[in-house]
């Protein structure tokens, strides 16, 4: 039998040629592709200290308004309690001068009484006309 030889491989030719040439356009895409994908990750690492920088400046922020705030509620509350005692010393101080304000009127009360009562006794013991005197009418004012 005759033995057949092996073909020699087929050296690249202008078909080859022709091939490569239509993936040079998607090498160059896909460095492209990759240069952008890469400046895209830097864009979003940047973002994400950006966040987090502001993350962190709202959270401090956030610390130190909410200790200002329980700050001024303690003040607050520390000026209604003075407030409170406050009003009731004057409570109680005009409660007492309502009391001794009342205890003047009863003696005013029982003075006028006495008098008026003294007046009527003296006018119906004497028969003559009295006239009354300046102090009796301060009496009874």
């Amino acid at each position: 039998m005759s033995e057949i030889a092996p073909s020699p491989a087929p050296s690249p030719g202008p078909a080859t040629r022709q091939k490569l040439s239509v993936f040079e356009p998607l090498e160059e895409r896909i460095k492209e592709l990759t240069s952008s994908q890469a400046e895209l990750l830097g864009r979003i690492q940047n973002l994400k200290q950006e966040v987090q920088k502001w993350r962190s400046n709202v959270e401090a922020q956030s610390k130190t308004l909410k200790t200002e705030l329980l700050d001024t509620k303690e003040a607050l509350g520390s000026e209604v309690q003075n407030l409170k005692s406050d009003i009731k010393e004057i409570s109680s101080a005009v409660q007492e001068e309502k009391a001794s304000s009342n205890a003047s009127f009863r003696n005013l009360e029982e003075v006028g009484y006495h008098t008026i009562y003294a007046m009527m006794l003296y006018c119906s013991s004497s028969t003559s006309v009295v006239q009354p005197k300046p102090a009796m009418i301060c009496f009874c004012l």
